[in-house]
């Protein structure tokens, strides 16, 4: 099941863009503060929390319509 759930996840992730990618590995895998994350890819600090909120919808929504 593990082996399973970590390919339906690569799978999902696959389907994000880069600077998608990098804005949820900065913030959730790495923990950097917002003004790190918006300097590194050239936002403004006070976007990054909606971005990355949208961002892990449509992980979340990319994730469940390849898995049902």
């Amino acid at each position: 099941m593990a082996i399973e759930n970590t390919a339906a996840f690569q799978a999902a992730w696959r389907e994000l863009d880069e600077k998608t990618q990098r804005l949820l590995l900065m913030k959730l895998n790495l923990r950097m503060p917002d003004k790190e994350i918006a300097e590194a890819l050239g936002i403004e600090s006070g976007s990054v929390h909606v971005l990355v909120s949208r961002a892990r919808k449509k992980f979340i929504r990319i994730f469940a319509s390849q898995n049902p």
